[in-house]
C-alpha cells in the first residue's frame, strides 16, 4: 500500500508539471477514449494503436477510464499492479522456501530498480505483464491448471513478444518441470497460435508504417533470417551479447538480486527469448533497465 501510495503521488506531481515528456502515455490515453469512442485509430502514431503493440489489454482498461476518465486513471493502474506484484512473489517465495523468506523477496521485488523505472517512464500495457506472469508462475507452482491458464491469458493481452515466454516456458516443462504434459504442450500450442494471428493483426492494421526489423538489421532483415543468422554465426552473435552496455544491463538486472538466479540456469532458460531481445537490439533504451522494455524479465528473473 504505502509503494502504490508513495510512486501513484509521484506520477500525479510529474503529470501536474507538464513532466511525461514522451509521447507514449499520450498514445495510450488516446487509444483508450477511442475505444470507448467506436474506434481503434490512433492520430500520434497515424494508424489503429494495433498496428503498433498489440496492446488488447486496453480494452479491459477502457471501462474503468470511462468511470474515471483521466490519463492519472492509467498511471494509477499501472502503479496499483506493478506494486500488486508483491503478493505472488510473497506467495511463490513461501511456497518454495518459507514464510521469513518470502517477507525479504517481498521488499527485493518492492526495491527492484528496474521495476521503478517502468512505473515512472510513461504508460504501457506491458507492465501488466509483470503481476500476470508472476501469478501464472505461482499457480504452476500450486499445480491449478485452471488459474494457471488464465493469467497466461492475461499475459498475452499485454504485448506482442509475450508468446515468446510463455513457448520458452512449455519447453522448460517438458525438459525440466517434471510435471503432465499438459503444463508444457498447452502453452507451446497457445504462444505459436497467439504469435500467428498477431502477426497478421499487426502488420494487417501497420500498412508498412512502423517496421521493428530495423532493431535487428545488423544480423538479418527480417526476423525468420535474424533467427538463422544467430544459429549459423554464433560468432558474429557473441560479440553483440558481450558488448560493454550489455554487461552492464545484465550488471543491473542481476546485482540487487545477489546474482541468485544465476545459480538455476535451467529456469533462467524461460528467460533467454528475452534477454536475446533486449541484447542483440541496436536501440539504446533495450541496454538500459531506465525503459518498460525490460518489464518482461522481472518475473522471470525472480521466478
Amino acid at each position: 500500500a504505502a509503494y502504490i501510495l508513495f510512486f501513484h503521488f509521484i506520477c500525479v506531481l510529474r503529470y501536474r508539471a507538464f513532466d511525461y515528456v514522451d509521447f507514449d502515455l499520450a498514445v495510450y490515453v488516446q487509444a483508450v477514449y477511442n475505444i470507448l469512442h467506436g474506434s481503434i485509430q490512433n492520430s500520434i502514431l497515424g494508424i489503429p494503436f494495433l498496428g503498433n503493440h498489440l496492446d488488447f489489454l486496453l480494452f479491459l482498461i477502457a471501462p474503468v477510464y470511462a468511470i474515471f476518465p483521466t490519463p492519472l486513471t492509467l498511471l494509477f493502474l499501472q502503479t496499483l499492479f506493478l506494486g500488486l506484484g508483491v503478493i505472488p512473489v510473497f506467495l511463490l517465495t513461501k511456497e518454495i522456501l518459507d514464510k521469513r523468506f518470502a517477507f525479504l523477496f517481498g521488499l527485493l521485488y518492492l526495491f527492484y530498480p528496474a521495476l521503478t523505472y517502468i512505473g515512472q517512464y510513461e504508460f504501457h500495457p506491458v507492465s501488466f505483464a509483470v503481476f500476470f506472469l508472476l501469478f501464472m508462475l505461482y499457480f504452476f507452482q500450486k499445480s491449478r491448471f485452471g488459474a494457471f491458464l488464465s493469467f497466461l491469458f492475461l499475459s498475452l493481452l499485454c504485448k506482442e513478444n509475450i508468446p515468446l515466454g510463455v513457448f520458452f516456458f512449455g519447453l522448460y516443462v517438458l525438459f525440466f518441470g517434471r510435471r503432465e504434459k499438459r503444463w508444457g504442450i498447452v502453452p507451446i500450442a497457445v504462444s505459436i497460435l497467439w504469435l500467428v494471428i498477431g502477426v497478421k493483426i499487426l502488420y494487417g492494421f501497420n500498412q508498412g508504417t512502423i517496421d521493428f526489423n530495423y532493431i535487428y538489421r545488423h544480423i538479418g532483415k527480417t526476423m525468420p533470417e535474424v533467427a538463422v543468422n544467430i544459429l549459423i554465426h554464433p560468432g558474429v552473435t557473441f560479440k553483440y551479447l558481450f558488448a560493454r552496455s550489455n554487461m552492464q544491463l545484465l550488471l543491473q538486472l542481476f546485482l540487487p538480486l545477489g546474482f541468485l538466479c544465476l545459480l538455476s540456469p535451467k529456469t533462467l532458460f524461460i528467460a533467454l527469448p528475452f534477454l536475446l531481445q533486449q541484447l542483440l537490439s541496436i536501440r539504446t533504451e533495450d541496454h538500459t533497465i531506465e525503459y518498460h522494455y525490460i518489464a518482461k524479465l522481472i518475473p522471470l528473473l525472480f521466478f
